[in-house]
């Protein structure tokens, strides 16, 4: 069964960027995918709550500043997603 969590296209997006970038701030994923401030922060508060991504908040100078890691569970959530996708997808059309 795919994962609920990640089949919503945008949480889809945000754990394969981040699992192909190390660390990603709240202001890079936010240029990357096109999403405003609300929208954003409402999709990485259920990644986290998921334990999908890892969440650190810090100063830089006088900036607060938010970042973001995929943890391990979320690497495997990606990878079992992307599995199932993969079987589904043949079913529809063995030809492939």
């Amino acid at each position: 069964m795919l994962d609920s969590v990640l089949h919503q296209p945008n949480r889809l997006k945000i754990l394969s960027a981040l699992a192909v970038n190390e660390i990603l701030s709240f202001a890079m994923l936010q240029e990357m995918m096109g999403l405003t401030k609300g929208n954003l922060s409402s999709h990485m508060k259920l990644l986290s709550g998921e334990g999908y991504v890892t969440v650190e908040k810090f100063f830089e100078g006088n900036k607060p500043k938010t970042v973001y890691r995929i943890s391990d569970a979320g690497r495997e959530a990606l990878r079992a997603y992307i599995e199932e996708m993969e079987r589904f997808l043949k079913e529809v059309n063995p030809d492939t």
